[in-house]
C-alpha cells in the first residue's frame, strides 16, 4: 500500500470497519485524514466517484464516521471526521 496517507488494512463488519489484528490481514483498506490534510477521506473518495461517472473503472469506496472504525489507536482518528 503505497503512498503517505494514513492507512490500515481492515475487514468490514456490519455497519462498522474493523482493521485486524497483528500478522493478520483485511479485505479492504481503511483511510485516514491527518493534521495536514483532515479531509483527505472526502478529497479522494470525490474524486473516485467522479472518475466513475465518466467510466473510468475504479475500486468500490464508502464513506465511514471515525465513530464506525474499530481498532485503530483513537490518538490516529482525532483528525477529520470520515475514513475511507
Amino acid at each position: 500500500m503505497a503512498g503517505v496517507q494514513l492507512k490500515f488494512t481492515g475487514n468490514s463488519d456490519g455497519d462498522r470497519l474493523t482493521a485486524p489484528a497483528r500478522e493478520e490481514t483485511g479485505r479492504c483498506i481503511i483511510k485516514l485524514g491527518s493534521k495536514r490534510f483532515s479531509d483527505l477521506p472526502e478529497t479522494e473518495f470525490t474524486a473516485m466517484q467522479m472518475a466513475s461517472a465518466i467510466g473510468i473503472r475504479t475500486a468500490s469506496c464508502r464513506l465511514k464516521s471515525r465513530g464506525a472504525i474499530r481498532d485503530v489507536p483513537a490518538e490516529l482518528l482525532q483528525s477529520g471526521l470520515r475514513a475511507l
